[in-house]
């Protein structure tokens, strides 16, 4: 099995999370299971050839590229490791800015807005920009014995800053969506739909296929069932409402458990604890 090497890693008591880390080539394709999490997520690929797929959708990374991930979305990557797999990753929420920012200078917007933008960079359109150096920078910052984590968070809000510059000059409004369209109609539903209960025949019906047909083809597309899907993105949303403050009890009710031993088995399985409010 390849070897993961976390060269780096910070973790901080709110969540965030910064890590470079190179998989060693051993000819394999990995494949890194399917998650979600309750922070944005921005991945620069340094060396190696990665497919990575988010809510369905294919992206073929190539050194140099960038990503983003919305906050709950479900993604999994696939790393062809003819080459080391060498990547940095960035993970955090909004409160990453500094109070003074004002509401008005929305840095996340690309971030929030992976459905109706391009949400994979090229290295064509970020080589003429200050990100390569930024990046060059994290990763020197990463090998500092002190301030890593003041450090890093004003490297990423620059990151963020040089993102929107590239949204701003360039024309990134097409979305990248190589996804089969009746399960783009399915991802939909499911996401429009995901406060109540969700079957198997409640999807088929709305996107008008066979429900045995809708299954193959769902999986086949996103790496994952309907019911794993459905599970993922309900427990995710329920986990902020109980970040939030929120009686785990009510939270489970309001993702459509109405038997809250089920949520609590799927919970501690995708969490690998028990839901605890945590109250603010």
């Amino acid at each position: 099995m390849a070897e993961d090497i976390l060269l780096n890693v910070v973790k901080t008591n709110d969540g965030s999370l910064f890590h470079r880390t190179i998989t060693k080539a051993d000819g394999t394709i990995r494949t890194i299971p399917p998650e979600a999490h309750s922070h944005y997520e921005i991945f620069y690929l340094l060396e190696g050839k990665v497919k990575y797929v988010i809510e369905g959708k294919k992206y073929e990374l190539t050194p140099g590229d960038m990503i983003f991930v919305n906050i709950g979305e479900i993604h999994y990557v696939e790393a062809d490791l003819k080459t080391n797999y060498d990547r940095v990753v960035f993970r955090f929420d909004k409160t990453i800015l500094p109070s003074y920012f004002s509401s008005s200078q929305n840095l996340f917007l690309p971030l929030d807005e992976t459905f109706s933008k391009k949400r994979h960079i090229k290295k064509k359109d970020i080589e003429n920009t200050a990100i390569p150096s930024i990046i060059k920078e994290i990763i020197d910052v990463f090998a500092m014995d002190k301030y890593k984590h003041p450090l890093l968070i004003s490297e990423s809000i620059r990151l963020l800053v040089e993102i929107n510059k590239i949204f701003e000059k360039q024309d990134l409004s097409l979305n990248e969506n190589s996804i089969n369209k009746p399960i783009q109609l399915a991802l939909n539903y499911i996401n429009e739909n995901i406060d109540n209960r969700i079957t198997l025949d409640d999807v088929s019906n709305n996107v008008f296929l066979n429900k045995f047909y809708l299954s193959k083809l769902f999986k086949k597309e996103t790496g994952m069932t309907i019911n794993d899907y459905v599970t993922l993105k309900k427990i995710f949303k329920a986990n902020e409402l109980i970040e939030s403050g929120m009686d785990a009890g009510v939270a489970a009710t309001n993702v459509g458990y109405s038997n809250y031993s089920s949520f609590f088995y799927n919970y501690k399985k995708i969490f690998g604890k028990s839901p605890r409010t945590n109250h603010i």
